[in-house]
């Protein structure tokens, strides 16, 4: 026969279940993750103690901020913002359960997931790197080319040609350094 156990080998266990969750959402079983986390969240009712079965439709800033990980004053200062809606109980600000699910759910990135820039970005990014490319001193870029060519079919450098190669690399690094100064005192605003 089996016994209940204790609350605080209960507690462990939970945390021990919060681990696995994690592990099934970075191994990209999301779904088994949701089902053991409904399953987690009942335990946990229960182990909460007769009327809790049903989660509450508002939380705390301290619990809005344990679920998403971030302080309570950061809760508060994101509802001040906008960024999570909130109601005021009194003197508590109060979080609805389902905005901090949507917060876990909007900010969560798999691994390596990066999210796809628009086309306009991508124009964006594309015409920087040739207006920064258009800068670069032609002979020097000329000179190096031939160099990495050489290298690219197998070829070994001179001490001579790897020295060359040495100087147009600095040239060239000094070149993008001074025009991204000059980008960026460009789109500075002069201060007054």
């Amino acid at each position: 026969m089996r016994t209940t156990p204790s609350l605080p080998d209960a507690e462990a266990q939970l945390r021990r279940v919060r681990e696995h969750i994690e592990e099934l959402r970075r191994a990209g079983r999301t779904e088994d993750a949701a089902a053991v986390g409904f399953v987690r969240d009942l335990a946990e009712q229960v182990l909460a103690g007769p009327g809790q079965l049903r989660p509450r439709d508002l939380l705390t800033t301290g619990q809005a901020g344990l679920a998403l990980g971030i302080s309570d004053q950061t809760v508060r200062n994101w509802a001040a913002a906008g960024r999570l809606p909130a109601v005021k109980r009194g003197v508590r600000t109060m979080v609805p359960r389902q905005a901090v699910i949507e917060e876990i759910e909007r900010s969560r990135v798999g691994p390596g997931e990066q999210p796809a820039p628009s086309a306009a970005e991508e124009a964006a990014q594309l015409a920087w790197r040739r207006e920064l490319l258009a800068t670069l001193p032609r002979d020097v870029t000329a000179q190096l080319d031939e160099l990495h060519d050489k290298l690219e079919e197998g070829r070994e450098l001179s001490a001579r040609e790897r020295a060359e190669m040495a100087r147009l690399e600095r040239e060239m690094t000094a070149a993008a350094a001074r025009d991204l100064e000059r980008i960026i005192r460009r789109r500075r605003p002069s201060a007054r």
